[in-house]
């Protein structure tokens, strides 16, 4: 028996050093990834999948789209602080910002278990120490430390087969979403349901901001700040934000606690049904229309901040 348990205890220890050494292996050849951004684009796009389904940066050029489905602004701010370490030219950002987005109403994308089994893999090795503290009590923090490896195989055969050139591409940190589908009916109905339900509920529809996320936020604005970027919260359009979107109470929060910043909201951008993957979302057809307004309008619409 003791024989029995001394082995046990041998081939433990012994996976458990070379799943320590295969983490530690993942995190320094994730390390050496490059955010370098090409030179005439100057606009970088980040956030959440609604910017990331609504700029087309192939059409806005003068743009790089570097949002993520469900991007926390923990997550945006740890991705933007290196992007504008190694990127010197860009000088305004574009921040996903809108209300329905869970953006400042909820924390669930940022602490759900969900949430961290999601983005922890891929984002761990861009964290500092403010973001290990606030993650430290929460047990499925350290399982998705220990998945890191083996979400990540592919991206080590890459690394090996480019000889240690990757981008921030290959480790799937954020791109434009050419969204495909339309389905703008089934969302409405839902909505809609949604609507009749909190209506018969009387519920109370004050607004109750995340901390953690509103805490982000303000790094991002101090961020941008120091580094003499330009930031602009950016509203994507929406189908019919007047009745599915509460824009009063985003605006609410704008007014009391970031005045100073600037906001661009396009929520209710003129757009056909067809262009809208979703309620929330717009697919291909819209996002190719709203990026040629963008690109069409750029003198008007965006004034580089002074170098």
């Amino acid at each position: 028996m003791k024989r029995f348990i001394a082995n046990t205890a041998a081939f433990t220890a012994i996976l458990a050093s070379l799943l320590c050494m295969m983490i530690v292996c993942t995190l320094l050849i994730a390390s050496r990834i490059s955010f370098a951004m090409p030179r005439d684009r100057h606009i970088v796009v980040i956030g959440d999948s609604h910017t990331g389904c609504a700029i087309d940066d192939s059409i806005f050029s003068k743009s790089i789209n570097i949002s993520n489905n469900g991007e926390a602004f923990l997550y945006s701010y740890i991705k933007l602080k290196r992007v504008l370490k190694e990127n010197t030219h860009i000088d305004t950002a574009l921040l996903s910002f809108h209300n329905g987005s869970d953006s400042l109403n909820e924390e669930k994308r940022l602490i759900s278990n969900e949430a961290i089994r999601n983005h922890v893999p891929g984002y761990f090795f861009l964290m500092g120490k403010d973001e290990y503290v606030f993650f430290r009590n929460n047990p499925a923090f350290f399982v998705s430390i220990l998945r890191i490896p083996f979400i990540n195989i592919r991206k080590i055969l890459v690394f090996v087969i480019k000889k240690g050139v990757m981008s921030y591409k290959d480790f799937n940190l954020g791109q434009y979403s050419k969204a495909n589908g339309y389905y703008l009916p089934q969302a409405i109905e839902k909505q809609e349901e949604n609507l009749k339900n909190r209506e018969n509920a009387k519920t109370d529809e004050s607004p109750v901001y995340a901390l953690y996320q509103s805490r982000y936020l303000q790094k991002i604005i101090d961020l941008c700040k120091g580094k003499n970027v330009e930031l602009i919260l950016f509203n994507s359009p929406t189908y019919r934000p007047d009745r599915y979107a509460n824009n009063k109470q985003l605006m609410e929060y704008y007014n009391t606690y970031l005045r100073g910043t600037r906001y661009m909201d396009f929520s209710d951008f003129p757009l056909p049904e067809y262009g809208y993957r979703d309620i929330g979302h717009l697919n291909y057809k819209g996002a190719e229309i709203f990026s040629r307004y963008l690109r069409d309008n750029y003198e008007e619409l965006f004034t580089p901040a002074p170098r």
